[in-house]
């Protein structure tokens, strides 16, 4: 077997090992709490699944934008003879390029003030 064989074997066992117990504590958990506690949890996982959600959406713009300057940079850098296909090639990386930057400029504004809405309707509805 190889290490990654080996691994998936581990992973895999324990996530059987885990089902197994995790599925019915939280069912005999979430049978037994209080409507005050289930509404916690749900605003914990809210704010998780919103963490995550932001994560995964800075590291994508920064993953596509990284990749438009990489190819923008390969074509400056590169020795071949530049041909007309390689022209339209840098036109469409640096219009992708600019659409990709564009929104992900618009997504980071745009969660700021969502950041900024939410802090203040906190501060009018806390007691």
């Amino acid at each position: 077997m190889t290490g990654f064989e080996v691994v998936s074997l581990v992973v895999g066992i324990v996530g059987v090992l885990a089902g197994s117990f995790a599925i019915p504590a939280f069912v005999l958990m979430w049978s037994q709490s209080t409507e005050e506690h289930k509404q916690r949890y749900r605003q914990l996982w809210a704010r998780l699944g919103q963490k995550m959600y932001r994560g995964w959406v800075y590291f994508s713009c920064a993953a596509l934008v990284a990749t438009g300057v990489a190819k923008v940079v390969e074509f400056v850098t590169s020795s071949d003879p530049i041909t007309r296909l390689d022209i339209f090639l840098l036109l469409v990386n640096l219009m992708s390029l600019a659409v990709f930057s564009g929104v992900s400029l618009v997504l980071f504004v745009h969660f700021q003030l969502m950041d900024k809405r939410n802090r203040a309707l906190s501060k009018v509805t806390a007691p």
